[in-house]
């Protein structure tokens, strides 16, 4: 189990996997447990996937949205692309639980040693793993419960989420980040019961939604890795996501699932007003070693363009930094951002677009990271950071 307190100070214990959440109530402080998952349609044209992977030949991409598979294009090769895929009725496609907690960029601590992929029920595979680490900044205004964000990292470490608690029940009383917290913590659970396939993240949620009985509603994302096949598997609910990168491009980034601006799907226990499980769009993405997984809650990607998340974690590769350390300078890319009043920023543009009057500069908001290199599997040891 890990535990630590808002300031990053955690103590690793004897399970493998990460669950992350602020589960205690105390100002300034928060509890951590240890905790993963996936889905997607791929289209392979020439040997490559052409949402990124850069193959020669022709091809053509599917998106699942609603419980519908669309086609989306066709005669595309070798081009990185960011396709949108929708989910049913006026949605369009735009497009967590915690490792470290802080409420200031310069306290962020980095939890990836012990979270390490390829060890335990992953060090005999054959193929690829992940090597993953996280990190989680609460709203300033919400430090002192930990904010409403959440993610997981499976015990396997084959499978990874992140979810954002909705922010409009304070309004009511309610902290959604609990919905958020729970939403994970089932997933991780799930996520040991499935194969990596296609169907497998929205298998996870489905399990993790029937489970989650809070009051609220969050976003989720979860991504499951096969590696035998080199495929990562993922399903999306919101305006939370991931990106793929390898070296200096976003092979694949994740569209946002929106009504309307800043009005994301998310998942909730009355249907009627929220969505479930099938309103998860799906995604196959073919990666290989050395790429980095992203995924992240929109305080990262409202606040930094995929360029400058690429460019983030490019360069602590560079450094030799390990994927906590690597989640730890996205985290605090993404607080300098939010709080700089003169930045043109994701939301901003969005903003403008949508005839929303905004004064520019960035938006704060809780900030959960957890970024996953792609290994070969059995590499052995722990990774270390070099921050």
């Amino acid at each position: 189990m890990l535990l630590g307190a808002a300031r990053g100070r955690l103590q690793s214990g004897g399970r493998r996997g990460l669950l992350g959440g602020a589960l205690g109530r105390q100002p300034g402080r928060a509890r951590w447990k240890m905790g993963g998952r996936e889905v997607f349609l791929g289209a392979f044209g020439g040997g490559g996937l052409i949402f990124g992977d850069g193959g020669g030949g022709g091809g053509m991409g599917f998106g699942q949205g609603g419980g519908e598979w669309r086609r989306l294009l066709a005669g595309v090769g070798g081009v990185g692309l960011n396709v949108a895929m929708c989910g049913k009725g006026k949605g369009r496609g735009r497009g967590e639980e915690p490792g470290c907690l802080s409420s200031s960029a310069s306290e962020v601590g980095d939890v990836s040693e012990g979270v390490k992929s390829g060890q335990g029920e992953a060090k005999g595979r054959k193929g690829l793993t992940l090597v993953s680490g996280c990190c989680m900044m609460p709203h300033p205004d919400k430090a002192y419960r930990g904010g409403e964000d959440a993610f997981f990292i499976a015990e396997n470490g084959m499978a990874i989420g992140v979810a954002d608690g909705v922010g409009a029940w304070a309004l009511s009383g309610i902290d959604a980040g609990v919905y958020a917290r729970a939403l994970m913590a089932h997933a991780r659970e799930a996520a040991a019961d499935f194969e990596p396939g296609p169907e497998a993240p929205r298998e996870v949620l489905r399990a993790a939604y029937a489970k989650t009985t809070s009051l609220g509603s969050s976003t989720a994302c979860v991504l499951i890795l096969d590696g035998r096949a080199s495929i990562l598997y993922a399903a999306n609910v919101g305006d939370s996501g991931f990106m793929v990168v390898r070296g200096r491009e976003a092979m694949f980034k994740s569209p946002a699932q929106t009504w309307n601006f800043n009005c994301p799907y998310q998942l909730g226990r009355d249907t009627r007003a929220y969505q479930g499980p099938d309103e998860a769009q799906s995604f196959a993405i073919r990666v290989r070693a050395g790429d980095a997984i992203v995924a992240a809650t929109d305080g990262v990607f409202d606040n930094l363009f995929a360029e400058e998340c690429v460019g983030v974690v490019a360069q602590a590769q560079a450094k030799g930094m390990s994927a906590g350390g690597a989640s730890k300078a996205l985290a605090q890319a993404a607080f300098a951002r939010a709080g700089d009043r003169r930045a043109v920023t994701p939301f901003a543009l969005e903003a403008r677009a949508n005839g929303i009057l905004y004064n520019g500069g960035g938006k704060m908001d809780d900030i959960t990271v957890v970024v996953s290199y792609v290994t070969p599997a059995g590499g052995g040891g722990q990774e270390r950071s070099k921050l």
